[in-house]
C-alpha cells in the first residue's frame, strides 16, 4: 500500500511542469524563472565505489525518488524531490548523503573528463583531477511530507547534535539545512502555477468535509476539469481509490473530462455514512436513538440539528433513514449498504 503511494506520487509530482512549479514558488519566491522545458531527467540512482585502506571495496548507493538538472539560462541546479510517509527522525544525515553523492558524481565526471582529454598539468590538477575553473552543480532538495501528523523531526543536522555545554562549537560544525513542505501545511497553495494548487489546497481542507467543500466550491472553475494524475493522487492519499475509480471511469465513458466538483460532491455523501458507521462501530448509536426521538415528535432535520448542533447534511441524512427504515437495527444495515 505505501509502495503503492510513492509511486503514485512521484509519477504525479514528477511532471516538468510540477517540478518547475515547485522550484518557482520555493527558490524564487513565486517568480516565473524556471520553465517546464529547461528540466533534464536525471537518473536517481546515485553511486559510488570506493576501497577502504585494506583494499576492500566498499560500495554506497542511493535512489531519489526525483531529480531533474534546471539547464535555464544562466542557472545550472540539480533539483530532487523526496516523498516521506512517516516522520523520520535522522532525515537531515540521509538527504545530506544524496546531496553528498550528487556533488561526488559531478567530480568524477570532471576526473574522467579530463583524464580522456589529457589536459591536467599542475600538481594541485593532477592531486585533484580538476582544474581551478571547474565548478559544480548546486544541489537542491525538496523533503514532500505527506504524514497526517505534524513533522516533529529535525530540520537540520545541528538539530540532531548535542553540544553540551558548547555551542560555539556550532561555529565549527558544518550544518545542513532541510528544505521540508509539509504537504497538508502549505498556508497559501493559491502561489501555485499549475495544479499543484489544488493538490496542496485540497491535502490542507481534507481533515474536515465542511472546509473541502468550501474550498472546492470556491474555486469551481479549476476544479471542472482535472489531469487524470491528479484524480489518481487523491484517490491514493484520501483513501477513496474505489469511489474516485467509479466517478473517473463513468466521465470517461460518456466522453466527458473528469469534473473533480462531482467527485467531491460523492466522496462528501460517503463520508457522512461513513462518519454514522464508525459511531455505530464505537458505541454510539445512541446519537440515532436520540434523532429518532425528535423525528417521531414531528421536529425537522434543521431544528433536530441546531437542538443536537450537530452538522445539518448529516442530520438530513439520518433523518431520510430513519424515516425509510422504521426498525432500529435497519439503519445500520442501511447505512452501510
Amino acid at each position: 500500500m505505501k509502495q503503492k503511494k510513492d509511486q503514485v506520487l512521484v509519477r504525479y509530482i514528477g511532471k516538468p511542469e510540477r517540478v518547475a512549479d515547485l522550484v518557482n514558488v520555493n527558490c524564487f519566491r513565486g517568480e516565473q524563472i524556471i520553465r517546464a522545458e529547461d528540466l533534464e531527467i536525471l537518473s536517481g540512482e546515485s553511486k559510488k565505489i570506493v576501497k577502504d585502506k585494506n583494499g576492500a571495496v566498499i560500495t554506497i548507493s542511493r535512489f531519489r525518488d526525483i531529480l531533474r538538472v534546471i539547464t535555464a539560462e544562466h542557472i545550472f541546479v540539480i533539483v530532487g524531490c523526496e516523498n516521506q510517509m512517516e516522520v523520520h527522525y535522522a532525515m537531515p544525515v540521509r538527504e545530506m548523503l544524496y546531496d553528498a553523492l550528487n556533488y561526488v558524481e559531478q567530480v568524477d565526471q570532471y576526473k574522467a573528463k579530463h583524464k580522456g582529454d589529457k589536459d591536467l598539468v599542475t600538481p594541485a590538477e593532477f592531486l585533484s583531477g580538476m582544474k581551478k575553473e571547474d565548478k559544480i552543480k548546486p544541489v537542491i532538495t525538496f523533503l514532500l511530507y505527506h504524514g497526517s501528523r505534524p513533522w516533529d523531526g529535525s530540520l537540520d543536522l545541528h538539530g540532531m547534535m548535542d553540544f553540551g555545554p558548547y555551542e560555539n562549537l556550532k561555529e565549527y560544525v558544518p550544518n545542513y539545512k532541510m528544505n521540508l513542505i509539509q504537504v497538508n501545511g502549505v498556508k497559501h497553495p493559491e502561489v501555485y502555477q499549475s495544479d499543484l494548487r489544488e493538490f496542496f489546497g485540497v491535502m490542507k481542507n481534507a481533515g474536515s468535509l465542511a472546509d473541502l467543500e468550501a474550498y472546492v466550491q470556491e474555486n469551481k472553475e479549476r476544479f471542472c476539469s482535472v489531469e487524470e494524475d491528479l484524480v489518481d493522487t487523491f484517490s491514493e492519499l484520501l483513501g477513496e481509490r474505489k469511489r474516485l475509480r467509479i466517478v473517473k471511469n463513468k466521465q470517461e465513458t460518456e466522453g466527458e473530462k473528469i469534473d473533480m466538483c462531482k467527485a467531491f460532491d460523492e466522496l462528501e455523501e460517503r463520508g457522512i455514512k461513513k462518519g454514522i458507521v464508525k459511531g455505530i462501530a464505537e458505541g454510539k448509536a445512541s446519537l440515532i436513538a436520540v434523532v429518532r426521538a425528535k423525528v417521531n415528535k414531528g421536529m425537522k432535520a434543521q431544528e433536530i440539528a441546531e437542538l443536537l448542533e450537530m452538522d445539518e447534511k448529516e442530520t438530513e441524512h439520518i433523518c431520510d433513514l430513519i424515516v425509510k427504515y422504521p426498525q432500529k437495527d435497519d439503519v445500520g444495515i442501511a447505512i452501510e449498504m
